[in-house]
């Protein structure tokens, strides 16, 4: 015990006045830094989904195919996430056709490594019904995972409409529909290029969007819907609205364009090509990657404020929406 030292103590290191014995120390109590501080492992590139889905509302169907492509090489053994109420009728992997699997009672199902790209074709009905919310305060509204019928089309990622992986969180998908004609539908990604075709004496109508960014999960709707578009900023500003609301359009295409440029310089370039404002049959307030879900009759209730409004829709009433493009849903 040297002076100064309480009753006791004992140092941890015993004194070293050789400078080897010194280095050696220093090395024991780096080396653990070193070694245990290993390079996270990096999160799995987003597959690419090309999908291609039929729709018939008044049998409630869609028939599906699915090509998924895994850019880090080699398909994983996968889970895939589908709709129970949906069929898989076929996958291949590679190249090569495989057995149908089977299915859990979630209707998840495992398809086994190989080959880049895997190709799953599915049909099957869905059709759930649309919960009313009562309430006065609501902010969400009306609301249903998926249904496919006359009064309308909408389908969101719970209703399990298309095939996802368990392993990847986000993916990019590019879509394309086919419906019967007056029919359009609308969804994620780029501005659709649009086209009619005939089959069996039967007008179809098909639209083919390119993937936009990223996503955690793909929401499509359709319905008898006029369309009407501008263009501000580089954004494609549209709405698709039900015939009896198509005097409101232009209302609603001015209040889009500024939203446009309103934003633009205050949070850069919009990171969609566009945003669609569109009409629901039922009762919401919904906000996707580059496009806003409306209920009809909220459309026609903001739009009556207009003439107390200098001849515009409220100010901020797509505000919301609009913002949801940069900082999602969360």
């Amino acid at each position: 015990m040297t002076d100064g030292e309480p009753a006791g103590f004992r140092p941890i290191l015993a004194p070293m006045r050789h400078p080897a014995v010194w280095l050696l120390a220093a090395v024991l109590v780096l080396v653990p830094f070193v070694t245990t501080h290993a390079e996270p492992e990096p999160a799995p590139r987003p597959p690419i989904h090309a999908l291609s889905v039929t729709l018939e509302p008044s049998t409630h169907r869609i028939v599906g195919e699915d090509r998924i492509r895994f850019r880090d090489g080699r398909v994983e053994d996968n889970v895939f996430h589908l709709s129970p109420a949906l069929t898989v009728t076929s996958v291949s992997a590679g190249g090569l056709d495989l057995k149908t699997p089977q299915r859990a009672k979630d209707g998840s199902f495992r398809i086994p490594a190989g080959g880049s790209e895997v190709v799953i074709r599915y049909e099957g009905t869905i059709h759930e019904g649309v919960k009313k919310e009562e309430s006065l305060s609501w902010v969400r509204g009306d609301g249903t995972s998926g249904t496919i019928g006359e009064g309308g089309v909408y389908l969101s990622p719970a209703a399990g409409w298309y095939p996802m992986t368990e392993r990847h969180r986000l993916a990019e998908v590019s879509i394309e529909t086919r419906i019967p004609a007056p029919w359009l539908t609308v969804t994620q990604g780029g501005v659709p290029k649009r086209s009619e075709v005939q089959v069996d004496g039967k007008t179809w109508n098909v639209a083919k969007g390119s993937a936009g960014i990223p996503t955690d999960g793909i929401a499509l709707v359709a319905g008898k819907f006029v369309t009407k578009s501008r263009e501000a900023d580089g954004v494609t500003v549209s709405t698709y609205f039900y015939p009896q609301d198509e005097a409101l359009q232009d209302l609603w295409l001015d209040e889009g364009i500024a939203t446009v440029k309103r934003y633009t310089p205050i949070l850069g370039t919009y990171p969609h090509e566009k945003f669609d404002i569109v009409a629901n049959f039922f009762q919401t307030g919904y906000g996707m990657p580059g496009w806003t879900l409306l209920g009809d009759r909220v459309i026609r209730y903001v739009s009556a404020k207009a003439p107390r409004m200098g001849g515009k829709i409220p100010p901020g009433s797509l505000d919301h929406e609009y913002v949801h493009g940069w900082f999602g849903t969360g």
